[in-house]
């Protein structure tokens, strides 16, 4: 089918499909290009950049939206806090399954791990394992049953001991 055969939602998607694959530029940003789109469409379009980060065709994509179809762990929200700062977090906007509410609801924090294993650990866990604002590694160690969060230092002691 021709361009001008394709509904005006199609017209767009197939616009910023061949838009992302000719920009080459390793960042790419698009303000809401959900306009014109229905609910399926915004969805393919998700996959379809999905698919070029993945491929590698793109380092970073940024997309300004205020539809819930770009909604997920990789969304970074701006924000204003009470002092008038800029506030920048990685973070989902809603929390719709049952057992990330009742986490949430006993003090547990989502946390967003990029690809090459950088995250940011809830602000409680770093005063706890007193990591802190100046950083520290943290080794991540398999336990019994779940994954345990080591402290450098603390590790470095544990593993003292036990050449002993």
């Amino acid at each position: 089918m021709g361009l001008d055969e394709l509904s005006s939602g199609e017209q767009e998607l197939a616009t910023l499909t061949a838009g992302l694959l000719l920009a080459r530029s390793a960042i790419v940003a698009l303000e809401e290009p959900e306009m014109g789109l229905d609910y399926a469409t915004q969805g393919l379009w998700r996959g379809i950049c999905e698919r070029q980060l993945a491929a590698g065709f793109l380092h970073q994509l940024i997309i300004e939206s205020h539809s819930v179809t770009f909604d997920g762990a990789r969304v970074v929200r701006f924000r204003r806090d009470e002092n008038g700062s800029s506030r920048v977090e990685t973070q989902r906007s809603h929390v719709d399954d049952p057992l990330t509410e009742r986490a949430c609801e006993q003090g547990a924090e989502e946390v967003f791990v990029t690809r090459d294993g950088y995250t940011r650990l809830p602000e409680p866990m770093r005063s706890e394992m007193r990591v802190g604002d100046g950083g520290a590694h943290v080794w991540f160690l398999r336990g019994v049953d779940t994954w345990e969060a080591w402290p450098e230092d603390k590790l470095d002691a544990a593993l003292e001991e036990r050449e002993k």
